[in-house]
């Protein structure tokens, strides 16, 4: 299920094309469901991680444990394929090519190593049932600004520390879910889903953003 990631830095290195910066997408008056601003939403944080609380047992910590890419196939063919990644614990995977995320005006951005390579990596899926997914390609992709962090109200009374992702100002219908050797973050995950987790093994996490170490 999972991609070598000797193959995919190959790819790129054979195609690669410069990519847009973060700070070209268009700005949206509609990101946070139009609450950007307001009352502890913002579309936009530079430069930082990704983790999981567990909503349901105890943390080790306030942010959870760390969450990074991994890859797990691609589409099209040579000169414009699209690779195609989820969002994984790290202890599942133990490996990370992207080592930080910026939410730039509610699209989420991945930034890839070895710097060497130009790629553009966005979260191109937050669909009910499925893996909050990411794409990589050496050519542009469009931005997809459903995303929002929203401030968190409940460090100090056990909650996580960090402000939450939300599709929209949804930060509640995330889980962890097993696929394969891989745990991964599903947006509302279904016992109905396509075979790529397995729904009796889901438990609710909160997504939350923390500082890049």
């Amino acid at each position: 299920m999972f991609t070598s990631i000797a193959s995919m830095v190959l790819c790129f290195t054979l195609g690669a094309l410069a990519a847009p910066s973060a700070t070209s997408l268009t700005q949206r008056s509609t990101t946070c469901g139009g609450l950007n601003g307001i009352g502890g939403f913002f579309d936009t944080t530079p430069n930082v991680t990704l983790s999981a609380w567990n909503r349901s047992l105890p943390n080790a910590n306030d942010t959870g444990v760390p969450l990074v890419l991994v890859p797990i196939g691609e589409r099209g063919g040579p000169g414009n394929a699209v690779h195609l990644e989820n969002l994984a614990t790290l202890v599942s995977v133990a490996t990370n090519l992207w080592p930080s995320i910026t939410l730039e005006e509610g699209t989420l951005i991945a930034d890839f190593v070895p710097s060497n390579i130009s790629s553009f990596t966005v979260a191109t899926q937050a669909i009910a049932g499925a893996p909050l997914q990411f794409s990589t390609s050496v050519q542009p992709l469009p931005n997809n600004p459903v995303f929002c962090a929203v401030a968190s109200t409940s460090a100090e009374g056990g909650g996580p520390r960090g402000p939450a992702l939300a599709v929209g100002t949804d930060t509640d219908h995330f889980s962890l879910c097993q696929s394969g050797r891989a745990n991964i973050i599903i947006y509302q995950p279904s016992v109905t889903n396509d075979g790529s987790y397995d729904f009796n093994t889901c438990y609710n996490v909160t997504v939350i953003f923390d500082d890049l170490v």
